[in-house]
């Protein structure tokens, strides 16, 4: 891998709900309409509080455009889907069951 720039490293650093846990690679980014390259990426290999292992781009994780691969929304959508029925409907919120 050949690296014009130096590198900051992200290893061990937390973004969201994502652990950084080593460089997995980077890619090219080319232009559609001319071939020329565009960009130059890395990517991270990150594990998510569940324990999913994905790879992420740099710059999603500094930018803060990724937080989980999924998880968090999915139980936080849950628990906001029970308070909103509960103050549309006046009924108590009833308990959500967390399977991640």
């Amino acid at each position: 891998m050949k690296t014009t720039r130096y590198r900051k490293t992200l290893v061990g650093l937390q973004f969201g709900q994502r652990t950084v846990l080593a460089l997995a690679g980077s890619y090219e980014v080319r232009k559609r309409c001319t071939g020329k390259l565009h960009k130059t990426s890395s990517l991270w290999k990150c594990r998510c509080s569940c324990g999913e292992l994905r790879n992420v781009e740099r710059g999603a994780l500094l930018r803060g455009f990724t937080k989980s691969c999924g998880c968090w929304r999915v139980k936080h959508g849950r628990e906001q889907a029970a308070a909103i029925n509960a103050k549309r409907w006046g009924t108590p919120p009833k308990e959500v069951a967390h399977d991640v």
